[in-house]
């Protein structure tokens, strides 16, 4: 049976931090790594990004890589498009002592911009949708999953975007659709059970 932390926010974050310090404990590096990775996982409107965005200043700066900026469009997104992303243009190269890079998505144009150089630092934050699918897990030092309802999800989610959409009937409809397809691949990766912390994500707001 996998614990799911029914925290607020701030407590939620002081458990993580926490965990990293007694991962930091027990580990140098994941082995050859020269970079310790942490995943946020979890459904749309969880939480992951504010969560990405607090360790990141905890951490010193700690470089933040968001899953949304990954993605190929939609119906390119949870793809072999993204696992060769996350493998060979960010985490081996990184693994290496090497710099990793990768191409922005523009959402707007619907087309791929300018590349983006992930700064040398001894975290990385991989944050949404995909972040610690199985081909991140060798890299990984920590795995964390946000839990949400389906429903929270989806009006948190519009709530937050609705100002960047220009039809907001469409954005829900294809909101409604992008949930289906997290679902099927978090099942697919078996995302929650690989977990090492899952959190309840409708408490974040408390």
């Amino acid at each position: 049976m996998h614990t799911i932390h029914h925290l607020p926010f701030k407590e939620a974050l002081a458990l993580t931090v926490k965990f990293l310090e007694d991962r930091a404990g027990e580990i140098s590096f994941q082995e050859n790594n020269l970079v310790k990775v942490i995943a946020i996982d979890g459904p749309a409107g969880a939480g992951k990004t504010t969560l990405a965005q607090h360790l990141s200043e905890i951490l010193n700066g700690a470089p933040v890589v968001h899953m949304d900026d990954l993605y190929l469009g939609w119906e390119d997104a949870l793809t072999a498009s993204l696992t060769k992303t996350l493998r060979d243009h960010i985490l081996t190269p990184i693994s290496l002592g090497k710099r990793g890079s990768y191409r922005r998505w523009d959402w707007h144009k619907s087309q791929l911009a300018e590349v983006i150089e992930i700064p040398r630092h001894p975290y990385l934050i991989l944050e949404g949708v995909g972040a610690s699918q199985r081909v991140v897990r060798a890299f990984s030092t920590a795995l964390i999953w946000i839990d949400i309802s389906t429903e929270t999800g989806l009006k948190r989610t519009i709530a937050r975007d609705k100002v960047l959409v220009e039809d907001i009937d469409k954005f829900q409809e294809e909101m409604k659709n992008w949930q289906a397809r997290e679902i099927l691949h978090f099942a697919e990766e078996n995302t929650f059970d690989a977990a090492q912390l899952r959190f309840n994500g409708d408490l974040f707001s408390q």
